[in-house]
Parts: C-alpha cells; sequence; structure tokens
C-alpha cells in the first residue's frame, strides 16, 4: 500500500498538494487534480467538436449555454461557454453576482472558437464547498438566463 501511495504522490502535481500532511488531504487533492484533468479533456473536445453537452454535475444548460463551476486550489474556477449565434450576456452581471457572493475574480480569459464563445473566470474563496459550487452554478445560470429573457 505504501507503494501504491508514493506512487501516486509522485504522478500528482506538488501544487496540488503542497501544504497537506495527511493521507486523506492528499487523497482529496488527487481527486481534485482527476477532476481539474477531466475538465480539461472535456475542453478540449469542446474546442474542438463545437458541441456542448451537459454531462457533469456541476454544469447547468440553459439554451446551448452552459456553466460549469470547479473547485480549485484557492477557490472556483467557472467555465461559460455558449453558442455565437446566440445574443451574448454581459459579463458585469455574473461579475456583480461573485462581489455578491463574495469571491475575489483573480482572473478572467474570453476566446472565441468554432461556433462557441468561451469564458473562464477563476476567482478566489478562502473555504468554499459542494453545496456552495452547485448554489454559484445555479445563480449564474440564473443571471445568463435573464439576460436572455429580457432581452
Amino acid at each position: 500500500m505504501a507503494n501504491l501511495y508514493a506512487f501516486l504522490r509522485s504522478i500528482v502535481p506538488v501544487e496540488y498538494l503542497k501544504g497537506k500532511k495527511t493521507i486523506s488531504d492528499h487523497m482529496q487533492r488527487t481527486i481534485n487534480y482527476i477532476t481539474d484533468m477531466q475538465r480539461n479533456i472535456k475542453l478540449k473536445k469542446l474546442s474542438n467538436s463545437g458541441n456542448v453537452s451537459n454531462k457533469g454535475e456541476s454544469s447547468t444548460s440553459f439554451s446551448h449555454s452552459l456553466v460549469t463551476v470547479n473547485p480549485c486550489w484557492d477557490g472556483a474556477e467557472i467555465l461559460i461557454s455558449s453558442g455565437l449565434k446566440e445574443e451574448g450576456f454581459p459579463i458585469s452581471r455574473v461579475l456583480v453576482e461573485f462581489l455578491e457572493i463574495g469571491l475575489n475574480v483573480v482572473s478572467y480569459v474570453s476566446t472565441k472558437a468554432n461556433e462557441m464563445s468561451l469564458h473562464i473566470i477563476q476567482c478566489e474563496a478562502s473555504d468554499i464547498g459542494c453545496n456552495d459550487l452547485s448554489e454559484l452554478t445555479g445563480r449564474l445560470a440564473n443571471v445568463i438566463n435573464l439576460k436572455r429573457d429580457n432581452s
């Protein structure tokens, strides 16, 4: 078992394990790493195919839009993708939502490819749990939907 654990530690990047000493913490961080890798694979497939699907539990899809909230080591990473043919939503409404929740935006990247618009927002939060992530997913989906309903 010790050999398997040592092997696991060797393949997970150091930044995921930094500051964590117990085996259970390392296992949780390994799960985070695997989740991040799965998300990156989905993004790669999304950018290559241009198709949007709603297969993740932390994703919400409305009218060809997809909101995904993933935990990261110091907060959350939010991915918002939508079709270019649709009328977009003002990113300012999403940022106001972050302020109301108490999240600090660390980085924002937006790109357009394959008839899709993709927004990646990284936020800092001292303590964000699974319930908070699903609530955030719902709130962001409502903000995006509200814009479409008012258009």
